[in-house]
Order: C-alpha cells, then structure tokens, then sequence
C-alpha cells in the first residue's frame, strides 16, 4: 500500500513521463526534484525521527475511486509534508523548478491509500454491482494500524501506478528515507 506525500507535478503533466521529452531535461528535472525530496529528510525541521502509526479505518467509495481513509494519529504524515512544501518551497525560491506546472508542489487533501479508480464511470448496471460488492467488503472492514518505517521516493511511470519495488518496478524507486 502506498500513501502519497506529495509530488511537484501531477504525473499526468511530470516532464518525467511526457512523449517526447529530451532525457537532459528529464535527468536535470529528476535530479532537482530527488535533492530537495531526499534532503527534506535530512535538512528539515520535524521530519519524523521515528516510525509512525497510520490506522486504515474504512472503505471508501466515491464517483471517481475507492480507497482506505487514514487517520494519522500521530502527525507523521502531516509533519512530512510540510518538509516537503518547505524543500519545495525552497527549490522555486531559488528559480530551481524545471516543472512545467505553475501549480506547484500538491499534496492531497486527505491521507488515504487509493484501492482502485476508473477512468470514466462503469454502466450503471455495472456501478450498482461494484457498490454492492464494496459495501459488503467495506462491512466487514476492520481498523488496522500499520508502522510506516521510510518514504520512498519513486517515479511514476504510468497513471495510477502500483509499484512491484521487489519485481518489475524496482527502478521507480529513487531514494528510500528511513523515519529514524
């Protein structure tokens, strides 16, 4: 399961996968972007010295996906993204952002852990089926606390990408930051 933390561009517009783009400037856009991430975890105040706790309390289904609502009771992941929009923060104040995004560093606005999405709605035949089906899964969940250890930094290759770091994906990671 992942949790994102944040990103400096929405993969769908990351330099990082765009057709097209010149490996020079994907390498200078991986590089800025892999030093203020990975040094957040080194040059920032309140970055988690510590594993911390997250609680998967339920299932949730909304129009666009179903994911696992966090809670994060201890601020880990509260107190890693604000490092991060510092980092961030930091590389466009010194005109270091390659990103073709004036959106800027986006962090999402609810810690969760997304379990599918579809990219238009399913029949509705369909949707009543799948609702069904989740609602009874989503009866039976019950909360589980995980110890989050690291942040890993990857790249995502594709939308919505679900790493395999043991497999077939283990050249997306790009730094691993331990909480210690």
């Amino acid at each position: 399961m992942h949790i994102t933390a944040g990103a400096p561009a929405p993969f769908t517009t990351s330099p990082l996968g765009a057709a097209g783009t010149p490996p020079a400037a994907r390498a200078a856009y991986t590089a800025t972007w892999l030093d203020a991430l990975a040094g957040a975890a080194t040059r920032e105040a309140g970055w988690p010295t510590a594993p911390f706790p997250l609680v998967y309390r339920a299932l949730v289904l909304d129009a666009s996906a179903g994911y696992f609502a966090i809670d994060d009771p201890s601020g880990g992941v509260a107190a890693v993204r604000a490092c991060l929009h510092r980092a961030a923060a930091a590389v466009a104040a010194a005109g270091g952002d390659p990103s073709p995004s004036t959106a800027g560093f986006k962090t999402p606005g609810i810690v969760h852990s997304t379990v599918l999405r579809w990219a238009r709605a399913p029949p509705l035949a369909a949707a009543a089926a799948i609702r069904a089906a989740w609602e009874a899964i989503a009866a039976d969940w019950r909360p589980v606390t995980v110890m989050v250890r690291a942040a890993v930094v990857v790249h995502e290759r594709r939308a919505y990408m679900h790493l395999h770091l043991d497999g077939a994906d283990a050249d997306a990671v790009l730094a691993v930051l331990p909480f210690e």
